[in-house]
């Protein structure tokens, strides 16, 4: 079984193209198929099902595809740990984080490894929490920031700060900063608004709606957004109210394009921001410089909350 036979099933795998794989890995089409007919030879089953141009995984193709990203990323760790060794430190490092938190709490993380490591290639892949935590678990990423936690033994997380979420509805509504002069703002005020809400399946949906639904009511959801800029513009042009991270809004709340509703009967609502990664990772220097940075942007946002 060789590399090459492996990056290829990798790459038709994510890409569901024999044609797009090629164009990946700079081989012919034909080069492609050969490998994958050669492997499926060697494992004895066949890997994808093949109806016209649509390409998917077979029952044994999903079976293999965890083992074969993982011994890739392996391959990959152990070659970045001789290359720090030969070469100072050099490599690429992989995080897995959400939206939200890539856009509003990530670039000084990032800039700061930039800074220290000009020559170590920095990506960052965006996703769900449960899409992070594969990407982790697997090897496709070498960290990840969650917001929903999925419990593997192969995996361990680390706290980082708690997140606040807010409920804003645009500046001049009559909910903003609470209510009326004299009055209070309800629970039941709120829920009467017409909700923006991320879609169903995200963890920060989710967790929303649990809040909700502990409170015996539910939201009248209007609009499904994939992003927060999107919600947070329908919100200041005032079709609806919604839930959202207080980092994501701290301009608009600065310059009144939105305001937070305030249930004086309410604690505030919070959720739990973690870093996750494999038990048995290979902690390079970057890397282990990533999560040091991680871990401070813990205690700083810790102690503002």
């Amino acid at each position: 079984m060789e590399r090459n036979q492996l990056r290829a099933f990798l790459m038709v795998a994510e890409r569901r193209s024999f044609t797009r794989a090629a164009e990946a890995l700079y081989l012919s089409q034909p080069a492609v198929t050969q490998q994958i007919q050669s492997l499926e030879r060697e494992v004895g089953e066949p890997l994808f099902e093949r109806q016209g141009r649509r390409i998917s995984l077979t029952p044994a193709g999903e079976a293999f595809y965890p083992f074969v990203s993982r011994a890739l990323a392996l391959l990959a760790e152990g070659q970045a740990a001789v290359a720090e060794v030969r070469a100072g430190v050099a490599g690429r490092v992989i995080l897995a984080a959400g939206p939200t938190t890539t856009i509003f709490t990530l670039p000084p993380v990032l800039a700061a490894l930039r800074h220290a490591f000009p020559r170590v290639q920095l990506l960052v892949q965006t996703g769900t929490s449960r899409e992070v935590t594969e990407r982790v678990a697997d090897g496709r990423a070498d960290t990840g920031i969650v917001t929903t936690l999925y419990e593997r033994e192969d995996l361990v997380h680390t706290a980082l700060f708690r997140d606040e979420i807010l409920f804003v509805v645009h500046g001049r509504h009559a909910l903003a900063g609470g209510a009326a002069p004299g009055e209070v703002a309800t629970l039941a005020a709120l829920v009467a608004e017409p909700f923006i809400l991320f879609p169903r399946g995200t963890g920060f949906r989710a967790y929303v709606e649990q809040w909700f639904a502990a409170h015996g009511v539910a939201p009248r959801v209007t609009m499904e957004l994939d992003s927060a800029e999107a919600v947070k513009a329908m919100v200041a042009a005032g079709l609806g109210a919604a839930a959202v991270p207080r980092v994501a809004v701290q301009e608009e709340l600065a310059s009144g394009r939105l305001a937070p509703v305030m249930l004086p009967e309410e604690p505030p609502l919070y959720r739990q921001v973690c870093r996750v990664q494999r038990r048995d990772k290979y902690l390079s220097r970057p890397l282990m410089a990533l999560l040091d940075q991680l871990d401070a942007l813990g205690r700083e946002q810790g102690a503002a909350a």
